[in-house]
């Protein structure tokens, strides 16, 4: 939305955060509404800063999305090892359905935040509006099988969406009937305590 995770300007947020045990949620999936709208040039002025290397044949909008990539946070997270971030939207209905059908896609969001969740221990993300689509519920499922990856996934973080297609207490109804309540109760309670520094 403007600047990399990594910008300097933020390290000094990130040190506070971390010497106080407050946690980061962070947008984190690609083509938003909310994305810059600024010139050609002047975009690719602020992602000349990029770490990663970028294609640079894409439209604004998948530009824009350099920013957001997960990839971005690997450097955050090595920095500041004690910062508990989560990335939101867990790559988003997007890459959930591409997963579905191209479960071998190396750049895949949901994928790469998947094994990040593995590779770093402060870091977690959420299901948030992505599991607004019910078609999810069993990838859901199955991947909170795992238990390192069960226990760093967030019921949601801005949950106030779903009330765009449907209320709240329905669609929190409806997922607890099809993962169960252990599972329910470690993405709605266990780590929300965990990630919020209570547990």
């Amino acid at each position: 939305m403007g600047y990399f995770p990594y910008d300097e300007r933020l390290k000094p947020i990130y040190n506070y955060c971390s010497e106080n045990n407050l946690s980061v949620i962070s947008h984190c999936s690609p083509s938003n509404s909310v994305n810059y709208r600024g010139s050609k040039s002047d975009l690719k002025n602020l992602l000349s800063h990029s770490i990663e290397p970028i294609n640079w044949n894409l439209s604004n909008k998948e530009l824009s999305s350099t920013l957001t990539h997960p990839k971005n946070y690997k450097y955050v997270l090595e920095e500041f090892p004690d910062l508990k971030i989560c990335l939101a939207h867990f790559g988003s209905d997007y890459y959930w359905n591409r997963y579905l059908t191209y479960p071998g896609e190396e750049d895949n969001w949901f994928v790469i935040i998947k094994q990040m969740i593995e590779d770093y221990p402060n870091l977690y993300t959420d299901i948030s509006f992505t599991l607004n689509n019910r078609d999810f519920f069993p990838l859901l499922n199955v991947i909170l099988e795992n238990q390192s990856i069960r226990e760093k996934v967030l019921f949601g973080s801005d949950y106030y969406m779903v009330s765009s297609n449907t209320d709240e207490r329905r669609f929190g109804i409806e997922l607890r009937s099809f993962i169960g309540e252990e599972k329910f109760d470690y993405i709605a309670n266990i780590n929300a305590k965990r990630f919020l520094g209570f547990l």
